[in-house]
Protein backbone atom coordinates (compact mmCIF):
# COMPACT_ATOMS: atom_id res chain seq x y z
CA UNK A 1 0.00 0.00 0.00
CA UNK A 2 1.23 3.50 -0.82
CA UNK A 3 -0.29 6.73 0.42
CA UNK A 4 0.59 10.36 -0.20
CA UNK A 5 -0.47 13.35 1.88
CA UNK A 6 0.04 16.68 0.17
CA UNK A 7 -0.48 20.33 0.91
CA UNK A 8 -2.02 22.62 -1.71
CA UNK A 9 1.59 23.23 -2.75
CA UNK A 10 3.42 19.98 -3.46
CA UNK A 11 7.19 19.48 -3.58
CA UNK A 12 8.62 16.53 -5.54
CA UNK A 13 10.64 14.65 -4.46
CA UNK A 14 9.57 14.95 -0.82
CA UNK A 15 13.13 14.90 0.51
CA UNK A 16 16.65 15.96 -0.44
CA UNK A 17 18.99 12.97 -0.31
CA UNK A 18 22.56 14.17 0.21
CA UNK A 19 23.89 11.48 2.56
CA UNK A 20 27.17 9.62 2.08
CA UNK A 21 28.50 12.13 -0.42
CA UNK A 22 25.26 12.42 -2.37
CA UNK A 23 24.66 15.51 -4.52
CA UNK A 24 24.19 18.71 -2.52
CA UNK A 25 22.83 20.58 -5.54
CA UNK A 26 19.69 19.49 -7.33
CA UNK A 27 16.26 20.33 -8.71
CA UNK A 28 12.83 20.16 -7.08
CA UNK A 29 9.42 20.46 -8.72
CA UNK A 30 7.03 22.77 -6.87
CA UNK A 31 3.42 22.86 -8.04
CA UNK A 32 -0.06 23.67 -6.79
CA UNK A 33 -2.37 20.67 -6.62
CA UNK A 34 -5.35 22.93 -7.37
CA UNK A 35 -3.53 24.38 -10.44
CA UNK A 36 -3.81 27.88 -8.98
CA UNK A 37 -0.94 30.19 -10.02
CA UNK A 38 1.32 31.37 -7.19
CA UNK A 39 4.77 32.81 -6.56
CA UNK A 40 7.68 31.37 -4.63
CA UNK A 41 8.80 33.99 -2.12
CA UNK A 42 11.86 32.28 -0.62
CA UNK A 43 13.50 28.87 -0.45
CA UNK A 44 15.66 27.66 2.40
CA UNK A 45 15.67 31.19 3.82
CA UNK A 46 17.20 32.58 0.62
CA UNK A 47 15.86 34.16 -2.57
CA UNK A 48 14.56 31.31 -4.75
CA UNK A 49 16.64 30.01 -7.64
CA UNK A 50 13.82 29.28 -10.09
CA UNK A 51 14.71 27.89 -13.49
CA UNK A 52 13.45 29.69 -16.60
CA UNK A 53 11.44 32.24 -14.66
CA UNK A 54 11.89 35.97 -14.19
CA UNK A 55 9.72 37.26 -11.31
CA UNK A 56 10.07 40.82 -12.60
CA UNK A 57 8.41 40.08 -15.94
CA UNK A 58 6.78 36.63 -15.92
CA UNK A 59 3.27 35.97 -14.66
CA UNK A 60 2.80 33.57 -11.75
CA UNK A 61 2.64 29.89 -12.63
CA UNK A 62 1.18 26.77 -11.06
CA UNK A 63 4.39 24.77 -11.52
CA UNK A 64 8.07 25.62 -11.05
CA UNK A 65 11.45 23.96 -11.18
CA UNK A 66 13.63 25.23 -8.35
CA UNK A 67 17.29 24.60 -7.63
CA UNK A 68 18.53 23.84 -4.10
CA UNK A 69 22.17 24.24 -3.11
CA UNK A 70 23.23 22.96 0.30
CA UNK A 71 26.80 24.19 -0.26
CA UNK A 72 25.58 27.75 0.42
CA UNK A 73 25.18 26.93 4.12
CA UNK A 74 28.13 27.17 6.54
CA UNK A 75 29.32 23.85 8.02
CA UNK A 76 26.87 22.57 10.61
CA UNK A 77 24.08 24.95 9.58
CA UNK A 78 22.26 22.89 6.95
CA UNK A 79 18.60 22.88 8.04
CA UNK A 80 16.76 19.69 8.94
CA UNK A 81 13.92 20.79 6.66
CA UNK A 82 14.18 23.04 3.61
CA UNK A 83 11.22 25.43 3.72
CA UNK A 84 9.72 26.97 0.59
CA UNK A 85 7.62 30.08 1.22
CA UNK A 86 4.84 30.99 -1.23
CA UNK A 87 2.00 33.45 -1.69
CA UNK A 88 -0.51 30.67 -2.38
CA UNK A 89 -3.63 31.61 -0.38
CA UNK A 90 -3.96 28.11 1.09
CA UNK A 91 -0.30 27.21 1.63
CA UNK A 92 1.99 29.89 3.00
CA UNK A 93 4.92 27.47 3.24
CA UNK A 94 5.84 23.83 2.62
CA UNK A 95 8.92 21.77 3.42
CA UNK A 96 11.11 18.88 2.34
CA UNK A 97 13.25 16.74 4.63
CA UNK A 98 17.01 17.20 4.20
CA UNK A 99 19.01 13.99 4.51
CA UNK A 100 22.64 14.97 5.07
CA UNK A 101 25.46 13.51 7.17
CA UNK A 102 25.72 16.74 9.18
CA UNK A 103 22.03 16.77 10.12
CA UNK A 104 21.19 14.70 13.19
CA UNK A 105 17.96 14.10 15.04
CA UNK A 106 18.58 14.81 18.70
CA UNK A 107 17.26 12.27 21.23
CA UNK A 108 14.68 13.67 23.58
CA UNK A 109 11.42 12.31 24.98
CA UNK A 110 10.52 8.75 24.09
CA UNK A 111 7.71 8.16 21.64
CA UNK A 112 7.77 11.48 19.79
CA UNK A 113 5.78 11.29 16.57
CA UNK A 114 5.93 14.95 15.52
CA UNK A 115 9.41 16.22 14.69
CA UNK A 116 8.16 19.21 12.72
CA UNK A 117 5.21 21.57 12.89
CA UNK A 118 4.21 23.63 9.86
CA UNK A 119 1.75 26.15 11.28
CA UNK A 120 0.74 27.75 7.99
CA UNK A 121 -0.26 31.41 7.98
CA UNK A 122 -0.72 33.50 11.11
CA UNK A 123 -2.18 36.94 10.60
CA UNK A 124 -0.60 39.85 12.51
CA UNK A 125 -1.81 39.92 16.11
CA UNK A 126 -3.02 36.32 15.88
CA UNK A 127 -1.83 32.95 17.12
CA UNK A 128 -2.14 29.28 16.28
CA UNK A 129 -2.85 26.20 18.39
CA UNK A 130 -1.51 22.75 17.58
CA UNK A 131 -0.87 19.39 19.20
CA UNK A 132 2.35 17.38 19.47
CA UNK A 133 1.76 13.63 19.57
CA UNK A 134 3.70 11.13 21.65
CA UNK A 135 3.09 7.44 21.25
CA UNK A 136 3.63 6.27 24.84
CA UNK A 137 0.60 6.93 27.04
CA UNK A 138 2.72 6.56 30.19
CA UNK A 139 4.43 9.87 29.42
CA UNK A 140 1.27 11.91 30.04
CA UNK A 141 2.20 13.06 33.55
CA UNK A 142 5.77 13.97 32.59
CA UNK A 143 5.16 17.08 30.47
CA UNK A 144 5.81 20.31 32.30
CA UNK A 145 6.19 23.08 29.73
CA UNK A 146 7.18 24.31 26.28
CA UNK A 147 9.70 26.87 25.13
CA UNK A 148 10.81 28.58 21.95
CA UNK A 149 14.39 29.18 20.81
CA UNK A 150 13.33 32.45 19.17
CA UNK A 151 12.44 35.74 20.83
CA UNK A 152 9.96 36.20 17.99
CA UNK A 153 7.73 33.35 19.19
CA UNK A 154 6.02 32.76 22.54
CA UNK A 155 4.66 29.33 23.46
CA UNK A 156 2.06 28.30 26.03
CA UNK A 157 1.30 24.78 27.23
CA UNK A 158 -2.50 24.53 27.13
CA UNK A 159 -3.33 20.89 27.78
CA UNK A 160 -1.97 17.35 28.00
CA UNK A 161 -4.45 14.65 27.11
CA UNK A 162 -4.20 10.89 26.73
CA UNK A 163 -6.08 8.69 24.31
CA UNK A 164 -6.07 4.98 25.04
CA UNK A 165 -5.75 2.60 22.14
CA UNK A 166 -6.76 -1.03 21.65
CA UNK A 167 -3.56 -2.35 23.20
CA UNK A 168 -0.59 -4.14 21.70
CA UNK A 169 -0.94 -7.85 20.87
CA UNK A 170 1.84 -10.11 22.08
CA UNK A 171 3.29 -13.18 20.38
CA UNK A 172 0.50 -15.28 21.83
CA UNK A 173 -2.11 -12.98 20.29
CA UNK A 174 -3.27 -11.55 23.61
CA UNK A 175 -3.56 -7.82 24.11
CA UNK A 176 -1.46 -6.56 27.00
CA UNK A 177 -2.49 -3.14 28.28
CA UNK A 178 -3.57 0.01 26.46
CA UNK A 179 -1.37 1.31 23.64
CA UNK A 180 -2.51 4.89 23.46
CA UNK A 181 -1.14 8.29 22.58
CA UNK A 182 -0.44 11.52 24.42
CA UNK A 183 -1.21 14.90 22.85
CA UNK A 184 0.44 18.08 24.11
CA UNK A 185 -1.61 21.10 23.07
CA UNK A 186 0.37 24.30 22.50
CA UNK A 187 -0.46 27.89 21.58
CA UNK A 188 2.13 29.78 19.51
CA UNK A 189 2.05 33.59 19.33
CA UNK A 190 4.46 35.57 17.12
CA UNK A 191 6.00 38.70 18.61
CA UNK A 192 3.98 41.85 18.00
CA UNK A 193 5.38 43.63 14.97
CA UNK A 194 7.06 40.56 13.48
CA UNK A 195 6.28 39.73 9.86
CA UNK A 196 7.56 37.24 7.33
CA UNK A 197 8.72 33.65 7.59
CA UNK A 198 9.47 32.46 11.12
CA UNK A 199 11.57 29.30 11.49
CA UNK A 200 12.79 28.15 14.89
CA UNK A 201 13.34 25.08 17.06
CA UNK A 202 10.72 24.68 19.77
CA UNK A 203 10.97 22.35 22.76
CA UNK A 204 8.47 20.23 24.69
CA UNK A 205 9.75 19.83 28.25
CA UNK A 206 9.42 17.00 30.76
CA UNK A 207 9.54 17.38 34.54
CA UNK A 208 12.75 15.33 34.76
CA UNK A 209 14.64 17.83 32.57
CA UNK A 210 14.34 16.09 29.21
CA UNK A 211 13.34 18.12 26.17
CA UNK A 212 12.10 17.16 22.75
CA UNK A 213 13.25 19.48 19.98
CA UNK A 214 10.76 20.10 17.17
CA UNK A 215 11.28 22.02 13.93
CA UNK A 216 8.64 24.78 13.72
CA UNK A 217 7.80 27.20 10.94
CA UNK A 218 5.03 29.64 10.12
CA UNK A 219 4.46 32.72 8.00
CA UNK A 220 3.24 35.90 9.67
CA UNK A 221 1.41 38.10 7.17
CA UNK A 222 -2.06 39.36 6.30
CA UNK A 223 -4.12 36.86 4.36
CA UNK A 224 -3.62 37.39 0.64
CA UNK A 225 -0.39 39.35 1.08
CA UNK A 226 2.13 39.31 -1.75
CA UNK A 227 5.69 38.05 -1.37
CA UNK A 228 7.85 40.16 0.91
CA UNK A 229 10.79 37.87 1.80
CA UNK A 230 12.30 37.92 -1.68
CA UNK A 231 11.75 39.63 -5.06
Amino acid sequence: MRSEVTLPVRIVPGFINAVRGGPEIGILTVDSTDRQPFRICSAGGLPPDVLDFDPASDLPRSRYLIRYDLTKYPPGEIPRYWVIETDHPDCAAADVLVRHDSVRFKPGIRGTKDLKIGAGLIEPGGNVEFEVEFGAAGESAAFSGVRSASENLTLELLEVRTEEGPGKPGQDGRVSGPAGAVFVKVRATPREGFSGLLITPIFVQAADGREQEIFFYTKVAPKGAACTSAP
